[in-house]
């Protein structure tokens, strides 16, 4: 676990930064974004004659209400965290390879769900339309790459390990095939259970984010003093209070004062909790509140990288100069908010939940191993 752990994390970063170059968003990303709408409006025009796409966009062509299908909802990151996931555990580089293709298949086959409900759910309330966008399938496209990355390394070790030897505690093979997939159960478990997870999250949002928050707000003070002066909430906003000299369109001069919705990068602290209870994890007691802990630091990682990508980046290069920052430490910041924005909050909880409890993985290895043909 530990080699894997290691390698994947090595692995992430390099395709992530291919992912970001200019050759890589020509080629490959912003043509299949513009296929998955077409894809999208293909579907839905089999039972809405206004749907339509449009480049990137989803249109309703009655209402003039769309979505526009972002970096993040093309499932391009979520495919990358799977190839990295299936490049870095030990399998045959056959089964690599095709666990790679179904895997994305079945990967994008739920994204165009997800941007199909989202296209509605605009139509029809746009809170529970930003509540699914920003929460809701974030975690479930999460909990998708997750289930097929388990499904993949079953057959991993179903074509590959041998069975184990006899012990009182090992369940024949016959037995074992009776019950309700393993993997299936741990799925509808978590499922069931993410959405009154999201709901208490939700409802004690203001304690959830202020932890990540802190830290950011501190981090940021302890790299950048002579111009972080500290941090305050408006309502679901954070504000970064800075010393920076702004000027406004009608040539007043002000402050910058960087403003973020911090809950968007922390819907982790909820699907923890639901992997916890839907992998049926002992010692919950400890576990719980050590991977909600462990959460914090990746948390304030994408709080504090989202307000720097405005100083660095959004607010000119008068700003960015001011703040002390070169061209190198400006695509620094945009590397760091394209990892906080689209990999940590969704990827970290998983990666806790991995590292407090593992039985669940080497339950689906030995049920694996127990069903191959040997």
């Amino acid at each position: 676990m530990i080699r894997f752990l290691l390698v994947f994390m090595l692995l992430l970063p390099v395709l992530m930064v291919l992912e970001l170059t200019a050759p890589a968003q020509q080629w490959f990303v912003l043509p299949w974004t513009s296929l998955l709408t077409k894809i999208t409006a293909f579907l839905l025009s089999a039972f809405d004659a206004n749907a339509m796409s449009y480049g990137k966009i989803l249109l309703d062509t009655r209402s003039g209400i769309g979505v526009s299908v972002e970096a993040g909802c093309n499932g391009v990151e979520a495919c990358l965290i799977l190839l990295a996931a299936m490049l870095a555990y030990p399998a045959p580089w056959k089964l690599k390879l095709l666990g790679i293709l179904g895997g994305s298949v079945a990967v994008q086959a739920v994204n165009v769900l997800r941007v199909i409900s989202l296209f509605y759910l605009a139509r029809w309330d746009k809170d529970f339309f930003e509540f699914a966008h920003l929460y809701l399938w974030q975690a479930l496209i999460m909990l998708d790459v997750l289930i097929v990355w388990l499904v993949w390394i079953r057959i991993v070790a179903q074509r590959t390990l041998p069975p184990p030897l006899p012990h009182p505690w090992l369940p024949e093979p016959e037995t074992m095939e009776k019950h309700f997939s393993i993997i299936g159960g741990f799925f509808l478990r978590t499922v069931l259970l993410l959405i009154p997870m999201l709901a208490l999250w939700y409802w004690a949002r203001e304690w959830v984010v202020a932890p990540p928050a802190w830290l950011a707000g501190k981090a940021l003070q302890f790299q950048f003093p002579s111009w972080v002066l500290g941090i305050e909430r408006e309502g679901l906003h954070h504000v970064l209070l800075t010393n920076l000299k702004v000027v406004t369109p009608n040539r007043q001069v002000g402050e910058l004062t960087p403003e973020i919705r911090a809950l968007s990068y922390c819907y982790g602290s909820a699907l923890l909790p639901a992997l916890l209870l839907g992998g049926q994890a002992r010692k919950l007691w400890w576990k719980l509140p050590a991977g909600l802990a462990l959460l914090i630091p990746f948390q304030g990682w994408s709080i504090a990288f989202a307000w720097l990508l405005q100083v660095a980046v959004q607010a000119g290069p008068q700003v960015a100069s001011e703040a002390g920052f070169s061209a190198m430490g400006m695509n620094l910041v945009a590397a760091g908010y394209q990892f906080g924005y689209l990999i940590f909050p969704a990827l970290a909880p998983v990666l806790v939940w991995l590292a407090l409890d593992r039985r669940l993985m080497a339950t689906v290895l030995l049920e694996g191993s127990l069903s191959g043909k040997h």
